[in-house]
């Protein structure tokens, strides 16, 4: 069947499609020997060769990949644990370090293509490649090394679901997501653009939604380096069979893949876009009813055929999204998210040459440009009020918002520091977007109101409710699980105030809490937890030193954080505000953050998360900006601050 008439299958169908793939997968990898035909039961013509044709694919990836038969149970420090895809130059194995005992993922070159000179060739520029990077938005490179003649790259191991598996599963998401996912692949996309790497295949399955809202871009490999320091194998391109993935790969690409820029993963974006809204990709050049008119503008100009007429860089994608789902109390924030977008990228005060195709005002509509853009700072600047209203007013946004469940949101602006304590010599943070961050943790108040539009039941709930104590209250004088405790219930002893921050919240309840508000708040925008680089630079408020009020850690700090006793303060916000406005970051609650940043120790066992900011109970050691705890995900030890980015 043609890839045409598959893509012209209903959602449902697909869903089905997909279901019956990974039974069919599962049965290969438990050892078994499946038969396509046994799994045809029950659809029409059109959808058994369809599912035919897949099953057929997957069993020929399945056995040239080898299974785990050709590759070892163990490879250099690593035990295999389960094959869990492949492509590329390789296969994807799950894997688990002996000493650490913690998972990674391991691509490991086809031992079938191992004797090939440009296939090693190829495989080496990937890893080549992957170590230029360090990324939010990218799946993070660990090690890269030989073991008997077998190589392998190892990269964080990320719990979540690729963006094509989820659309089958789900169907189409709604804009804002869509904007979103994209949006955050963007920002990915666009630091490899800037080292000087072009992905050449973005698509849906190299998109992976964490479990913790972050999407991070995968499989470089069919990159090319436009540095000729990096791309030494000129032959890769000339003998290589990979164009990309024909229904998000550019025009240009297809006819000669060397000659492809950044404007082709530009045109994969568009697809991946399409498909994320629609549930399917691009069918000629009409697009959906569903998708609205000025984002549909924005769509069309990253698929066109002539990559002059697409976005030249992912900054001006970022901006067109953000100006097209924005929506604008008047027309001159849309005139300036362009020219702020051209500062995050440029890091100058200068106006864009190129600006970002998107639809302008009205004709004859008032229109009051920003003539120069606020550029991203290296932190700590000297007035960080001031810094953030400049930014504020460049992107045309207030700086305090609240939200459907009266959650007081504060601007932070983007910034550049160096992640660590004062003297660590941590790595250098690039935080190039703005975002918003809760002002406080999220209270017992705030989580009533969304509770109050629907179920909504925490770990600590539904383990009390089968008798298990897991959550913490006061006994005794003293904090002790008990049954009964729940994120608004710490015991007789402690009665919490309904603006005391909710407590006894697992990380999972938190990313549940991020993707229930979401879906029930009514202003469109996209709730998740902080990752740990943006975690720290909203904690220092625009400062680099060791808690955000300075480094002496004495009375100043009290007006700053709660720590050091055995109560927590009664109601959010207990302390004085940090340079962007945010209150209690240190002490008072442990917040869970999204994810670990790239450089740090991260979390010793699979099942750990990071928690930041330190306790009530802490001494100020345990609460500096840069302290950092990893705990079990499913341990009700914290409290919750939510962000959404500027563009939801």
């Amino acid at each position: 069947m043609s890839a045409t008439r598959f893509d012209e299958l209903s959602v449902t169908v697909m869903r089905v499609i997909n279901d019956r793939c990974n039974q069919f997968e599962a049965a290969l990898r438990a050892g078994g020997s499946p038969v396509p035909e046994e799994f045809l039961s029950g659809l029409d013509p059109d959808a058994r060769a369809a599912l035919l044709a897949e099953l057929g694919a997957i069993d020929a990836e399945f056995h040239a990949a080898g299974a785990s038969g050709d590759v070892p149970r163990t490879l250099g420090e690593y035990t295999i644990v389960e094959r869990v895809g492949g492509g590329g130059m390789g296969t994807v194995f799950l894997a688990r370090h002996k000493l650490l005992d913690r998972r990674a993922a391991l691509k490991v070159m086809s031992p079938a293509l191992a004797d090939s000179p440009v296939a090693r060739d190829r495989f080496r520029r990937e890893i080549r490649l992957a170590g230029q990077l360090s990324h939010p938005n990218l799946v993070a490179v660990h090690d890269a090394a030989q073991d008997g003649g077998i190589l392998y790259l190892v990269t964080e191991y990320v719990d979540g679901v690729d963006l094509s598996s989820l659309i089958r599963r789900d169907g189409p998401l709604p804009a804002a997501r869509a904007v979103d996912s994209v949006i955050q692949a963007a920002r990915g996309l666009g630091h490899a653009h800037a080292c000087g790497i072009i992905h050449r295949d973005v698509k849906p399955a190299n998109l992976i939604l964490g479990d913790d809202g972050v999407v991070r871009v995968l499989d470089l490999g069919l990159a090319r380096a436009t540095d000729p320091q990096l791309e030494r194998t000129s032959e890769i391109t000339r003998t290589g069979e990979l164009l990309g993935t024909p229904a998000y790969a550019a025009p240009e690409q297809i006819r000669s893949p060397a000659a492809a820029d950044v404007r082709a993963d530009v045109y994969g974006l568009g697809g991946v876009l399409h498909y994320l809204l629609c549930g399917e990709p691009v069918k000629g050049s009409s697009f959906s009813r569903r998708i609205p008119p000025r984002l549909a503008r924005v769509l069309r100009s990253m698929l066109a055929g002539n990559p002059e007429d697409r976005p030249d860089s992912m900054e001006a994608v970022i901006a067109a999204l953000l100006a097209a789902t924005r929506r604008p109390r008047r027309w001159q924030w849309t005139a300036r998210i362009g020219v702020v977008a051209a500062a995050i990228a440029l890091s100058a005060v200068a106006a864009w040459p190129h600006p970002p195709k998107v639809e302008g005002p009205p004709a004859g509509a008032a229109v009051d440009p920003v003539a120069t853009a606020t550029a991203v700072a290296d932190m700590p600047v000297s007035d960080p009020a001031d810094y953030q209203r400049r930014w504020a007013k460049a992107l045309g946004l207030p700086v305090e918002f609240k939200n459907d469940f009266g959650i007081e949101f504060i601007l932070v602006p983007p910034g550049r520091y160096r992640i660590g304590d004062p003297g660590d010599h941590g790595p250098v943070v690039n935080v190039y977007w703005a975002y918003y961050a809760s002002k406080t943790e999220v209270t017992i108040r705030q989580l009533r109101a969304l509770t109050g539009r629907g179920p909504l039941l925490t770990y600590a709930e539904r383990t009390g409710a089968a008798g298990r104590r897991v959550a913490y209250g006061k006994r005794n004088g003293e904090w002790a699980v008990g049954a009964g405790r729940r994120w608004d219930d710490a015991g007789p002893e402690f009665a919490l105030d309904p603006d005391f921050p909710a407590i006894n919240l697992t990380w999972d309840d938190c990313v549940e809490i991020a993707r229930v508000m979401t879906q029930r708040a009514s202003d469109g925008r996209v709730y998740r937890l902080a990752t740990e680089a943006e975690w720290e630079h909203a904690c220092r408020g625009g400062r680099d030193t060791t808690w955000c009020h300075g480094n002496e850690a004495g009375e100043a700090l009290g007006l700053h954080a709660v720590f050091d006793r055995n109560d927590p303060a009664a109601v959010v916000p207990a302390r004085r505000a940090n340079g962007w406005g945010l209150c209690d970051m240190h002490g008072n609650l442990q917040e869970w953050v999204g994810n670990a940043a790239s450089g740090l120790p991260g979390p010793v066992l699979a099942n750990e998360r990071v928690m930041r900011g330190g306790k009530f109970n802490d001494k100020p050691p345990g609460i500096r900006s840069a302290a950092r705890v990893w705990e079990p995900r499913t341990k009700p030890l914290g409290g919750l601050r939510l962000v959404c980015m500027v563009g939801d």
